[in-house]
């Protein structure tokens, strides 16, 4: 599991799968809370999974952490055009 500079050796560490589906789409969980998605399928949200757990795992801040996710959701977004009807580019530009 991927350690984030933030993360404290005391902390309890389980590890759960961060990719579920609802609504015949796939999305990844994280941490801070958030949903992204959705995906065609699982592989390709593991594959989107993975490249933001990688990109998370070097940041400690929490605020610069959801700025990164953000980032991820809307960079991403060009390759994949589920994403343009979602409702969650929309709560992530309020946010």
């Amino acid at each position: 599991m991927a350690k984030r500079k933030s993360d404290t050796d005391e902390l309890l560490r389980f590890q759960t799968d961060r990719v579920y589906k609802s609504n015949n789409s796939y999305f990844v969980a994280t941490r801070e809370g958030v949903e992204v998605g959705p995906y065609k399928d699982r592989e390709t949200a593991g594959r989107y999974g993975q490249q933001l757990i990688e990109i998370l795992s070097k940041i400690s801040d929490p605020e610069a952490t959801l700025t990164a996710i953000r980032n991820f959701i809307f960079d991403t977004a060009d390759y994949n055009p589920e994403f343009q009807s979602n409702t969650l580019v929309d709560y992530v530009v309020n946010e």
